[in-house]
């Protein structure tokens, strides 16, 4: 039997993420919880990706830091101490919303080993917690390391005008002023342009962009402007299209140029030019 055979019979499939033990050894359990992740309402690739990798950071300080054993053999206690070094480490540090995540894939683990059998107690301690909902007050249970994230900031937007600087300088290469920029190297200019647009004129995902279909595109009517549905593609993990507007000139979707904005808007020449810089940097660092 050949071994494309047997990642078959397994359900793994390609792109599938697997965690080796320290010295080379597979855990045929921890990774058939991971083939099964979509079947535990873990259907988005990064997701499943990360919390894969969520596993195998906890696997490998267990390893290192608690004498070699094993995920199967942890308790709340690894956890706590995990969460010092992962969450309070200083500069290597990571954010609430990434040490959440990690609490969510190891809960997510806690639940498949126990319907399958494969633990013989919870390893961590879980306690109730009221949250509010859009129905109201409602009480669940989290894990007791859990981390309450603090208010988000208010979202910064970029203006439409940065937009179309931001595109025309750093994706097509012109110059702030406008004209091609001799010195610009990037290739298929236009292209990325054109991408850049999509995005910022439907709201959908990059990944989502990458992966649109020609049949999936509403028909372009010269002069009108063009709405439709972007549907929830196999890509995102959204379950509901999303609704988008554009215009349609004699190239097609109509790419606006800078200047078109009201002169309100429109940037002082010192500072399109720091722009541009910035622009011409992030750019390089693409």
């Amino acid at each position: 039997m050949s071994s494309r055979s047997v990642l078959d019979r397994a359900g793994a499939v390609e792109g599938q993420p697997f965690i080796l033990a320290a010295d080379g050894t597979y855990d045929l359990n921890l990774n058939r919880f991971l083939r099964e992740l979509d079947s535990w309402g873990v259907t988005a690739k990064n997701s499943i990706d990360g919390y894969s990798r969520d596993v195998m950071l906890f696997c490998r300080f267990l390893h290192e830091s608690h004498g070699g054993n094993s995920i199967w053999e942890c308790d709340g206690e690894d956890l706590r101490a995990y969460k010092r070094v992962r969450l309070w480490s200083g500069p290597d540090s990571v954010s609430v919303g990434t040490w959440n995540r990690g609490i969510a894939a190891l809960d997510k683990w806690v639940a498949w080993s126990t319907y399958e059998g494969l633990l013989d107690r919870v390893p961590f301690r879980y306690v109730d917690k009221t949250v509010m909902t859009p129905e109201g007050p409602r009480t669940m249970t989290v894990n007791s390391e859990y981390v309450e994230e603090p208010e988000d900031e208010p979202a910064r937007f970029v203006s439409f005008e940065d937009y179309l600087l931001w595109r025309d300088v750093g994706l097509r290469g012109e110059l702030p002023e406008g004209g091609r920029d001799r010195s610009w190297r990037g290739r298929n200019g236009e292209r990325n342009a054109m991408f850049a647009d999509v995005v910022v004129h439907t709201g959908m995902r990059l990944g989502e962009a990458s992966s649109l279909l020609v049949p999936e595109i509403p028909p372009l009517v010269l002069g009108r402007r063009v709405t439709g549905d972007v549907p929830p593609a196999p890509v995102s993990s959204d379950t509901e299209p999303r609704s988008f507007a554009s215009e349609v000139g004699s190239g097609g979707v109509r790419q606006p140029r800078r200047g078109e904005g009201s002169a309100s808007t429109a940037p002082s020449r010192s500072a399109t030019a720091k722009r541009s810089r910035a622009c011409r940097r992030s750019a390089a660092a693409c």
